[in-house]
């Protein structure tokens, strides 16, 4: 049997108790809203920088469809593809800062221009999300090596510039995947062997290997 101060006692506690879980109850929303708020200003921002740092304009080689110009922006890193137009018909990212290719994201690019940055590392596989890409300028860069999987899937690309690099040996299936190659430019590179396999393309129109060594 509780007393009446007891009892006055318990009535305290459990006032207390739901007091501070309610505190804490609050605590915890405040937490999450302020976690769901940080990450959408990160993806504001995110998406504010490509908008306020880029130039977009109607293209005049695809019916309704944009190119985008982000040269010469000091981008260190390529932006994130959710935030690239859906209907981008070209993306110049050329004269950047941009250092390496581990990651990219799916979009309809059909010409993409990477040139005078400096790349050293391209992931395998990395331009498999462009399945539309005709163009890739990769020229002016730090590549001395790649992999032979770098090209893969990419069966619409019409034109490679792969020239002032650092290529030594390219892989013997590098250039494989491009069915529809016409166009490869390795000028200028310190090329030391090729293989005659590399230059087996069903379409190719235009082989350029000045100054190679």
């Amino acid at each position: 049997m509780v007393s009446g101060r007891g009892e006055t006692r318990v009535q305290e506690n459990k006032s207390r108790y739901r007091e501070g879980g309610a505190k804490v109850g609050m605590a915890h929303r405040y937490l999450v809203a302020s976690i769901i708020a940080m990450a959408a200003a990160s993806c504001l921002a995110t998406t504010n920088v490509l908008q306020a740092s880029c130039d977009s304009k109607e293209s005049p080689e695809r019916e309704s469809s944009v190119q985008v110009d982000c040269s010469r922006k000091s981008f260190r890193i390529v932006p994130v593809g959710n935030y690239w137009p859906r209907n981008v018909y070209k993306m110049d990212l050329s004269h950047n800062f941009i250092d390496h290719l581990t990651h990219l994201e799916p979009s309809n690019v059909s010409v993409l221009l990477l040139h005078d940055n400096r790349i050293a590392i391209v992931e395998p596989g990395v331009f498999a999300v462009f399945p539309q890409l005709q163009v890739l300028d990769l020229s002016q860069n730090s590549l001395a090596s790649l992999h032979e999987d770098v090209f893969k899937n990419l069966t619409n690309l019409r034109v490679l510039n792969l020239s002032r690099n650092k290529l030594i040996h390219p892989p013997s299936q590098l250039f494989t995947p491009l069915v529809s190659l016409e166009q490869l430019n390795l000028n200028y590179n310190p090329l030391r062997y090729l293989e005659m396999a590399l230059f087996k393309l069903p379409k190719l129109e235009r082989l350029e290997l000045s100054s190679i060594d």
